[in-house]
């Protein structure tokens, strides 16, 4: 008889490496192992995952991962980065998760956060974009966002003084989208059908 409900599907889509102390201090702890993470991925049956360090993609991470586990049977690992966005009031953290799932992929995803970076003459460990900066990064690409909410560098700090921003971002994403171009806002509603 065929399964009458979904599958659940663990997954995992806020992993750091030790990458993330080039960026900040105290983020990690300890050393970074990708085999130690697939293991991990696979006791506790996480099925897809990102690795999402603070501001900075770690090429080196995702390459050794496509080259040793990119198959049918291995966890999806989706590119992602964990960027400190400016708010009305303050900076928040929030995860860009990409629809990228090959090295190549998340090297042009890499290149254009670093370019992004270099433009606006960011510091290593003072990393911040707007809105519009990550927009214009990456208007070509689908991706989503999964801002912090109640903890420290959440959205609701970053808009304390306009809580109706933070909940268009936390419910419905509203500012982001408006900024995106008509053609990339048609393809993104279209993956809904």
């Amino acid at each position: 008889m065929a399964n009458l409900y979904s599958d659940w599907l663990r997954i995992d889509l806020h992993i750091h490496t030790d990458f993330s102390r080039k960026t900040k201090n105290n983020d990690y702890k300890g050393v970074f192992s990708i085999d130690s993470l697939y293991n991990k991925l696979k006791e506790q049956d996480v099925s897809i995952f990102s690795l999402t360090d603070h501001n900075i993609i770690n090429l080196d991470a995702y390459k050794e991962y496509y080259e040793k586990f990119n198959s049918d049977t291995h966890p999806l690992l989706l590119a992602g980065v964990e960027l400190d966005i400016l708010g009305s009031s303050t900076t928040y953290h929030s995860l860009l998760i990409f629809n990228c799932n090959d090295y190549d992929g998340v090297k042009a995803i890499h290149d254009s956060l670093e370019t992004k970076y270099t433009e606006k003459s960011c510091e290593m460990r003072n990393r911040k974009l707007t809105f519009d900066d990550i927009i214009c990064a990456f208007d070509d690409l689908d991706y989503f966002f999964i801002p912090h909410a109640g903890n420290t560098s959440s959205i609701i700090d970053g808009f304390k003084d306009d809580i109706a921003a933070a909940q268009k971002m936390l419910i419905l994403l509203q500012s982001p989208m408006e900024k995106v171009q008509e053609k990339r806002r048609q393809i993104y509603n279209e993956h809904f059908d």
